[in-house]
């Protein structure tokens, strides 16, 4: 999903889940729930370990975010998008906010998404 040409399996994959998010956004609307979707970001996405996968493709980490950002956008869905903050948060403060063994948040990452979504909610549903 990061490569800058992905696949045409990898772009049905990215509409059909979009198809399902205007789903819910349906089933919410019809309902007078509020729909946010929150983006957590993958721990390669913060750290940007290569800038190349396996084929040579180049990489976009932001790339789903974007598309996902758009899709907001375009349909009125409000996005929260943790990738920037934390990956301030970790040029600034040097501090891990995953596991160095797997790719899970610890206890500075939730602490961090904790504070971003406590900031961005009430903007949304003032």
């Amino acid at each position: 999903i990061y490569s800058l040409n992905s696949p045409e399996n990898i772009k049905k994959d990215i509409e059909i889940n979009l198809d399902l998010l205007l789903h819910i956004k349906e089933i919410t609307s019809k309902n007078n729930i509020k729909f946010v979707i929150v983006l957590i970001p993958a721990k390669e996405q913060v750290y940007n370990y290569k800038l190349k996968d396996k084929e040579n493709n180049i990489l976009n980490w932001i790339k789903p975010n974007e598309i996902l950002i758009d899709f907001g956008v375009k349909n009125n869905i409000y996005v929260i998008d943790l990738l920037p903050s934390f990956r301030e948060y970790v040029n600034l403060n040097k501090t891990d906010i995953y596991f160095k063994i797997d790719p899970h948040w610890n206890k500075n990452g939730h602490f961090l998404a904790a504070q971003i979504i406590n900031e961005e909610l009430p903007k949304y549903l003032d």
